[in-house]
């Protein structure tokens, strides 16, 4: 019986571990609308992970300076990329740079896409 008990409490401390790194690698966007207009006018807004710095985010966009411009409020952890040009190579680009940023999900109205699954259905 200690046995079974003991296994339930470590797979739910696992569980509530694996939960909450989640959040520390998970972009949030502006949702599924903005999205949309996003590939309209270039403009793409994230909120980042809670330990991003502003050291981080310009180390990674010094290396993208000729596919978009980054702007980023530390305070809020909010990046807007502007891109330049606005075509499907510069979007998928902009993968990159979530990458370097420490990002490794992007959640769309609640749901956590990996970063391929996100391109896939945003940026083609």
């Amino acid at each position: 019986m200690k046995k079974i008990i003991s296994t339930i409490i470590c797979l739910v401390g696992l569980v509530s571990i694996s939960i909450a790194q989640d959040a520390f690698d998970t972009a949030k966007t502006m949702g599924y609308d903005a999205l949309v207009a996003s590939k309209d006018s270039g403009k793409y807004v994230y909120i980042l992970p809670p330990d991003t710095t502003d050291e981080t985010v310009t180390k990674a966009a010094a290396y993208y300076k000729s596919y978009f411009t980054v702007n980023f409020n530390d305070a809020e952890k909010e990046a807007t990329l502007n891109l330049n040009p606005n075509n499907e190579y510069s979007r998928l680009v902009m993968i990159r740079f979530l990458v370097a940023s420490g990002v490794r999900y992007v959640n769309v109205d609640g749901e956590n896409l990996e970063l391929n699954e996100f391109a896939e259905n945003y940026f083609k």
